[in-house]
């Protein structure tokens, strides 16, 4: 039985858009927050990252620099008159741009794709492709490097630009350690579709269901007794909760934060989940439903 050319041509725009939100999603890595753990020891405060290398910090000064949802290394980010700045080698490492110093003319010059920034050392000015902007802070040399502004180029090559003072949360921004300040910059492929609130909360209902399989050693039951019985067993009140108490408390760029015992963080693009530990130390973890430990949340 032959199909309808109408009815072919419906369901192969069905096949082509699931493929292409399939194509697209898997375009976006994983990020590396995993193993992060900042340790805020008073003598020095320690950043290690999910390789193992390790950076002091000057909590007082550091502000945290993201990109697409995961920490960049080593960034080194100033505030000053309220504006971020940051080396040039910070820009060619968020952007693969192209950077060339002109010392006779203290003239900067950053290209992308086509798009050439140029900016002026002592000057609240840049010009891009030969069109004048003025800027709220100038180019300037601190210590033998070169700092140049992060907001005026990161949105001139197309990156959403978010600032967390370490106090004020602004929604859709929920910051990805909190009480810190940090810079969170996005730039994802066109086209390419973040989960929905919906689709994250099965993601880690699931994980969650598998955990429980794990940690129990029985099959996972909806829970689907009284809501608000405080007198569950430890068992009933985690099928309970994952039933039914799962919500999203927020959410930024990349993540949406959900609060089981710590918060979790369920990746938009990759689906990916993880736990953060916000205690003496911040810790931020791959969550692993097949761990007899996956419901363990020591502080």
């Amino acid at each position: 039985m032959k199909l309808k050319l109408p009815l072919f041509i419906a369901i192969l725009v069905i096949v082509v858009i699931l493929l292409n939100r399939f194509y697209t999603n898997s375009k976006v890595e994983s990020t590396n927050i995993s193993y992060l753990n900042i340790r805020f020891d008073e003598e020095q405060p320690i950043i290690e990252y999910y390789d193992g290398s390790e950076e002091m910090l000057n909590l007082k000064e550091n502000v945290f620099l993201f990109f697409n949802g995961s920490v960049v290394e080593g960034a080194i980010v100033k505030i000053v008159d309220g504006e971020p700045i940051v080396p040039t080698e910070v820009i060619s490492t968020l952007f693969n741009a192209k950077i060339k110093e002109n010392d006779n003319e203290d003239i900067i010059s950053v290209t992308l794709k086509g798009k050439k920034i140029d900016l002026f050392i002592n000057e609240k000015y840049a010009r891009v492709n030969n069109e004048n902007y003025t800027l709220d802070i100038e180019t300037q040399k601190i210590e033998d490097k070169i700092y140049v502004p992060l907001k005026f180029i990161s949105e001139q090559f197309g990156a959403k630009f978010n600032y967390y003072d370490g106090e004020n949360i602004v929604e859709g921004q929920f910051p990805i350690l909190p009480n810190y300040k940090q810079i969170m910059i996005n730039k994802y492929p066109t086209f390419v579709e973040p989960l929905s609130n919906e689709e994250a909360l099965a993601i880690l209902r699931k994980e969650l269901e598998k955990a429980y399989e794990t940690v129990y050693g029985k099959k996972y039951e909806s829970y689907k007794g009284n809501l608000s019985d405080k007198n569950l067993s430890e068992e009933d009140g985690w099928r309970n909760f994952i039933s039914n108490k799962l919500y999203i408390k927020g959410e930024n760029d990349r993540y949406y934060i959900i609060p089981v015992v710590f918060d979790f963080f369920v990746d938009k693009y990759t689906g990916d989940v993880y736990v953060f530990y916000q205690g003496a130390n911040y810790v931020i973890y791959k969550f692993d439903p097949y761990s007899k430990d996956a419901f363990s949340f020591a502080g």
